[in-house]
């Protein structure tokens, strides 16, 4: 029998990122600001918004979510995205020093 190499493989794994943070969610109507906070590489935190649309298929109860926006979501993705930078700004306010 003949000795084979050993198969020695090093498992590396990325370091873990933190959760995101959920704060709270601005809305208009189906459209919805999640707003999150963000802790960046240097340590530093900053607040984001992610948008999301909430529908129902016919004849079911449940709640699905979508980050695809028609024409006819224009208005209402504008008022919330304009409500939800604000928000994170003034949340920033809270991490300068």
């Amino acid at each position: 029998m003949q000795n084979q190499p050993e198969n020695k493989t090093q498992e590396t794994t990325a370091p873990q990122k933190p959760a995101p943070q959920y704060v709270t969610t601005i809305r208009e109507g189906s459209i919805g600001a999640s707003i999150f906070i963000n802790v960046r590489k240097d340590g530093s935190k900053g607040h984001y918004f992610k948008l999301s649309r909430s529908y129902k298929q016919d004849g079911q109860e449940e709640h699905k979510y979508s980050d695809r926006f028609f024409p006819r979501y224009g208005e209402a993705v504008a008022k919330v995205a304009t409500e939800a930078a604000k928000k994170c700004a003034e949340l920033d306010k809270q991490f300068e020093g």
